[in-house]
């Protein structure tokens, strides 16, 4: 067992309005309460730091307690990141945790990292290949190994020779955890995500019963699609909330009946999208508050349905089937106990500190 070990998360975007925020990026927090949990469940001496790549400036921030600095530049262009800078920041580590793995700016951070001799981890959170990753798969021997959110995101690793590990989560359970405290309105439905195409909101307005309203929370990133929606939910009871901070995110679970989820390959205008869900961080989020949730079978999110309090869907007719037994309290939601235990014990922070511990190499 090692002690005093330090490992830095390298991501190339941060929570800037530069960036789009999504749980990509609310993973790397997650992953730094993770290890520590785990390393103080472990009686480990453990340093953990986070880098982002897409500040105005270099800077020194305090984040939620957690050691966090950023470099100036631009997260997908590695040459306006400053080299020297970089593998200052790199060399004080013993770990390299990389974000976006398989993009140019995480394999630039990459090599650099296996130059130094570190131990590098790689996950991939969506952002896309580097087409030198295609063309020569080798390229990917720079990591160490591998960790998947999911087992979906697995496949994303399937043509590397590099060891691949499923580690589900982290969720962060104690942030978001079951309340007995008001009663919830069985009428409301709640979706949450980024408002872009691929997160399928329209399909849920689509099949909104008359008697149930919806709420949708998130930061539009694409207008041309909240135009659409805005028009889709004429003569709905439909609420879009733009701007809403974490803990009025979690007021609104605690208040809600149900939480929907409709992730999809093929969005409103029919372009496919590889990778919509790796993971699922806000259905699990809302499980974990123990507010059942509907998931659509986009990527990771049939891996969810394992969960009491959660169904997956597959079309229309069986979303618009779901909300209707929802509405005529046929659903058979268990105690919200149960379903935050059950988030904790597969995603939760300690489980998955743990694992991430042992690839690592650490225990």
């Amino acid at each position: 067992m090692k002690r005093n070990v330090s490992i830095l998360q390298v991501s190339p975007t941060g929570y800037s309005k530069r960036s789009v925020i999504g749980g990509g990026e609310k993973i790397v927090l997650n992953i730094d309460h993770a290890l520590r949990r785990a390393a103080a469940e472990l009686q480990l001496s453990l340093a953990t730091s986070i880098l982002v790549l897409d500040g105005e400036a270099a800077t020194v921030m305090s984040d939620h307690g957690i050691d966090c600095r950023s470099l100036q530049g631009r997260a997908w262009d590695p040459f306006s990141i400053h080299a020297g800078q970089l593998i200052e920041r790199i060399a004080s580590s013993e770990i390299i945790y990389v974000h976006q793995c398989l993009c140019q700016v995480g394999l630039y951070v990459a090599a650099h990292a296996r130059l130094l001799g570190k131990v590098v981890i790689g996950m991939d959170a969506g952002a896309g290949e580097y087409p030198l990753v295609k063309s020569n798969p080798d390229v990917a021997r720079i990591y160490s190994a591998f960790h998947a959110l999911s087992h979906f995101a697995l496949s994303a690793y399937e043509e590397f020779a590099v060891p691949r590990h499923v580690i589900c989560g982290p969720v962060d359970t104690d942030v978001y955890a079951d309340s007995c405290s008001g009663e919830r309105d069985p009428k409301t439905v709640l979706a949450l995500g980024r408002i872009l195409p691929h997160k399928g909101f329209e399909r849920i307005i689509e099949a909104l019963p008359e008697s149930l309203t919806l709420t949708i929370i998130g930061s539009p990133y694409d207008e041309a699609y909240l135009a659409f929606l805005k028009e889709k939910s004429a003569g709905k009871s439909v609420t879009f909330l733009t701007g809403a901070d974490d803990g009025e995110v979690r007021e609104r679970v605690k208040r809600a009946g149900l939480f929907v989820h409709a992730s999809t390959h093929f969005d409103y205008q029919g372009r496919y999208s590889h990778k919509p869900e790796l993971l699922g961080l806000a259905p699990l989020e809302a499980l974990s508050m123990g507010l059942p949730a509907l998931v659509s079978d986009a990527g990771a999110l049939p891996e969810l349905a394992q969960l009491p309090g959660c169904w997956c869907f597959r079309s229309r007719t069986e979303l618009s089937d779901l909300l209707e037994a929802h509405r005529a309290g046929a659903l058979q939601v268990p105690p919200p106990g149960v379903m935050h235990a059950a988030v904790t014990e597969h995603f939760g922070l300690l489980q998955c500190g743990e694992k991430l511990l042992q690839v690592m190499g650490v225990c």
